[in-house]
């Protein structure tokens, strides 16, 4: 896994509605100078994004987790990945 997630020709980025079931999820904080938080997804349902986590609450969504930050320090920037087959 690590080095499918160091070597930049392994990942694809994708849209929020292209996403998938095992797609990672990137997160960067306005406040913060890189991505410093990840989570994998786990349902696309008619556009909702279901994720898993650590954090303040394990099982959420996309659109959750960018409600929940929006006026103390928001989020800039998703980024999803997904690892190429082999």
């Amino acid at each position: 896994m690590n080095e499918a997630l160091t070597n930049p020709a392994n990942l694809c980025g994708h849209s929020t509605s292209s996403a998938k079931v095992g797609d990672i999820i990137f997160f960067k904080w306005k406040s913060e100078k890189v991505y410093n938080h990840a989570a994998v997804v786990r349902a696309n349902s008619r556009g909702e994004i279901h994720l898993v986590q650590h954090g303040i609450k394990e099982l959420t969504t996309l659109s959750d987790v960018i409600a929940r930050y929006k006026k103390k320090d928001p989020i800039e920037k998703v980024l999803i990945v997904r690892v190429k087959d082999r």
